[in-house]
């Protein structure tokens, strides 16, 4: 009988949001729900959590929503302790609130990827060394930890001077005489 009503709890809501993301006769949500987004419902690990977030913004990107769709969109894959904290930030709002997906995504990484989680992944990338890796594994670890470092992101100068730095010493010798115009370039001398 459980089973019966959240069933039908959940057809309801999406002909709720059916009707609510149909736009130029196109219906946005079964378009999306075509693409299979996965659900979320709580993740122990950060890394999971934002890599939830990107995927689903990424599913998002060729059916071209609005701010308040994408929320629409991300909101209903919520479930169990995800749903439930989300529930309580919308109580905490005025009744009429227009969510952006900016919003959204600050509120949900403040949960899910707490600032203290974001220093860590900062520190790791100002201690990276290629050490053992080889430069295509140093330059993977390198990218995966540079999106926690807005500097690294907005600063190619800095960027190539990091990597660089992070070479063992006889590469570094082998780049010094060398003026990179980006970091593509630097990581095919490298290697």
């Amino acid at each position: 009988m459980h089973a019966l009503m959240m069933q039908t709890l959940r057809d309801r809501d999406h002909r709720v949001a059916s009707r609510a993301m149909d736009v130029r006769g196109v219906d946005i949500f079964d378009q999306f729900l075509r693409l299979r987004p996965p659900t979320f419902g709580g993740a122990p690990d950060p890394v999971q959590a934002e890599h939830w977030l990107a995927r689903v913004a990424k599913m998002m990107r060729p059916i071209e929503c609005t701010n308040s769709q994408m929320v629409t969109l991300a909101t209903y894959l919520l479930e169990g302790e995800a749903e439930n904290l989300w529930n309580s930030v919308q109580r905490g709002v005025p009744s009429g609130y227009a969510w952006t997906w900016a919003g959204f995504r600050i509120k949900f990484l403040e949960k899910y990827f707490p600032r203290s989680c974001r220093s860590k992944k900062i520190a790791q990338f100002l201690k990276l060394e290629q050490g053992s890796l080889t430069v295509a594994q140093y330059e993977v670890k390198f990218d995966e930890l540079s999106q926690y470092v807005p500097k690294a992101l907005e600063d190619e100068e800095y960027k190539l001077e990091k990597f660089k730095e992070g070479l063992k010493l006889g590469i570094q010798s082998q780049l010094c005489t060398w003026d990179f115009r980006d970091f593509p370039e630097l990581v095919d001398k490298a290697m």
